[in-house]
């Protein structure tokens, strides 16, 4: 009955000690889990960027084919303006008052404010 008891305690650590590394070793199910995560994120990330390509690739294509795109991009962030044009400013009054950006008449003193707009105006020919 010993000898039973020893033989059978025997094949169960085995079968334990065999057990062992499918669920913590190095190829270990815990870690197939881990590494699927890890792909379902870089693959996230992947679709973000390529979509972030896919932009830029269309507005160079734009800025290549005709000067429109060009002047467009000069006039909203340059504030480029042509001969003849008359570049208008809106800035609230709150916004300006806090950013101190107000001269003695209550204009844009030339800061340059995120909740301003700005208005180009053609004089008829």
């Amino acid at each position: 009955m010993f000898v039973r008891y020893v033989i059978y305690t025997a094949i169960i650590a085995l079968a334990v000690g065999i057990q062992y590394p499918l669920w913590q070793g190095k190829g270990g199910k815990l870690r197939m889990y881990e590494l699927q995560e890890q792909l379902a994120q870089t693959k996230a990330e992947n679709d973000r960027l390529r979509q972030h390509n896919e932009k830029l690739a269309a507005e160079v294509e734009s800025l290549e084919q005709g000067h429109e795109a060009i002047e467009e991009r000069a006039r909203l962030s340059l504030h480029l303006v042509q001969k003849g044009e008359v570049l208008v400013r809106f800035v609230p009054i709150g916004a300006a008052d806090k950013a101190g950006m107000t001269n003695s008449v209550g204009t844009d003193a030339g800061g340059d404010s995120a909740q301003s707009s700005s208005v180009i105006l053609t004089p008829k020919r």
